[in-house]
């Protein structure tokens, strides 16, 4: 069964077309908001109260259909970059890149588009050292169907290069991540279709001119759907990517590699929960010691899929596992619980998102944080009124140590039919809600699906909103902290 976390759940309510059969666990999120300010006299000026939307932009293709920002990243300056896709009248869905000021003024736009005039779409965004843009994902290419695309972007918005890799099987090919290291050589992973093997795990390193580096594929003994969900990059410029290896008899493993700045692969570990099914990491980051957190789900005897977290010592030492289970424990629900995504603080603490099942509320906003040692230190959930689907889909920390999660809540709107909406919410570094934002407009399918932080504190998120007329439209909002 094919699964990937980024896009996460946005297949799997609204846009019920597009490749549902890579089980994204939830719902399709959009929505439109009423732009509320809230000031308070204080003397010569106005404050802001915390978490007030201080802008929000929406862009919409020209077909008026499905537009989405998947991903979301703050510059030095404070400029804004959002990826995912556009629906275009004659090019269809397009590879989209947008930069907003720091104000939200729209800076610049730039949509890619595969020969095939088919479905293409930037999954993530990074920023470099000097304001590059770097966005990956894929396009359809005629004759090579899907083809993971890498782009970078100079500031103001001109394509610089752009490089697509197909597998030999000339089949999907996909990017999830990207990340950049210190020296602007760019990173990206997710998977290529290959003949024999199926879809392996790939990382690849562009250099800074988008030179191909090396590629690395890993490929499980079931020669099944491989695939890495995220990378990131330590301080010494090596590589980490975390995903899923599909391996006989254990099915998919929880999956983490590490490999040096020349692709040397320098170890990989899998994780199999006790019940010999589907694991998955959906997310990596790396401390400042080098060492690696990477969440996702693992399935166990008793309590179904958990909510699972780990760490690993520079050297691939596993350090020590955690998994989450709600108190609904069904085993027969293969979407129970999961981790998707996993951030680290300046002390090494360790904050995961994603969400739990409950009885009584079913999946629950879920944030947890842990301390170095893998102590639990809390775990908070948010509950939408419509008791059904919400989900933390993003997890961004501060240099304060505060967290920001980003997803979505579903809310009742009539006595029959619930709708999901567009879902921030920031804590303090001892798990106190500070303040929670949800956003909506034309009561229907909404959700944030990236959140960032800036150096001022104030809160990014990216994802869609429902419209009248336009649909759902690629979203970018900015809250004060």
């Amino acid at each position: 069964m094919k699964t990937h976390a980024s896009r996460l759940l946005l297949r799997g309510c609204l846009d019920a077309t597009a490749r549902t059969q890579k089980r994204i666990t939830i719902m399709h999120r959009r929505i439109t908001l009423a732009f509320l300010t809230l000031s308070v006299w204080l003397g010569p000026q106005a404050a802001l109260a915390q978490g007030t939307l201080l802008w929000q932009q929406t862009l919409n293709g020209t077909a008026n259909f499905f537009d989405v920002a998947l991903s979301v990243a703050v510059d030095n300056q404070g400029n804004v970059l959002a990826a995912g896709y556009t629906d275009n009248t004659g090019t269809g869905r397009d590879f989209t890149v947008a930069k907003f000021a720091r104000d939200g003024t729209l800076l610049w736009e730039q949509a890619l588009n595969g020969s095939a005039n088919d479905a293409d779409e930037a999954v993530s965004v990074a920023v470099d050292n000097q304001g590059n843009v770097l966005a990956a994902g894929y396009t359809t290419n005629t004759g090579t169907s899907h083809d993971i695309t890498v782009a970078k972007f100079a500031r103001d918005g001109t394509l610089l290069w752009e490089q697509a890799l197909n597998g030999s099987a000339n089949d999907a090919d996909e990017a999830y991540s990207v990340a950049v290291d210190n020296q602007g050589n760019v990173l990206a992973a997710g998977y290529t279709r290959n003949t024999g093997t199926g879809e392996d795990f790939t990382v690849a390193k562009f250099a800074r001119d988008g030179t191909l580096l090396w590629q690395q594929t890993l490929n499980g003994t079931a020669n099944g759907f491989d695939f890495a969900s995220s990378v990131a990059v330590d301080n010494q410029g090596n590589v980490l990517a975390a995903g899923q290896i599909v391996n006989t008899r254990t099915d998919g493993d929880f999956t983490v590699a590490k490999f040096a700045h020349d692709g040397t692969l320098l170890w990989q570990q899998t994780l199999n929960g006790s019940a010999n099914f589907v694991d998955v990491a959906f997310s990596v980051a790396v401390d400042n010691q080098g060492n690696v957190l990477a969440a996702g789900k693992t399935w166990n005897t008793g309590t179904g899929v958990d909510f699972t977290v780990v760490k690993f010592a520079r050297d691939g030492t596993l350090l020590w596992q955690q998994a989450l289970s709600g108190t609904a424990n069904d085993i027969n629900d293969i979407s129970e619980e999961e981790a998707l995504s996993v951030a680290v603080d300046t002390q090494g603490n360790v904050l995961a998102a994603g969400y739990t099942r409950n009885t009584g509320t079913g999946e629950d906003f879920t944030v947890a944080k842990f301390a170095r040692d893998g102590t639990l230190l809390w775990q908070q959930t948010l509950n939408g009124t419509a008791n059904a689907i919400d989900v933390a889909l993003s997890v961004a920390v501060d240099n304060q140590g505060n967290v920001l999660a980003a997803g979505q809540v579903s809310n009742t709107r009539t006595s029959t039919y619930f709708f999901t909406d567009f879902t921030v919410a920031k804590f303090a570094g001892d798990g106190t809600l500070l303040w929670q934002q949800t956003l909506n407009a034309a009561n229907a399918f909404d959700g944030a699906l990236s959140v960032a932080v800036d150096n001022q504190g104030n809160v990014l998120a990216a994802g869609s909103t429902t419209n009248t007329v336009t649909a759902s439209d690629f979203t970018v909002a900015k809250f004060d902290r």
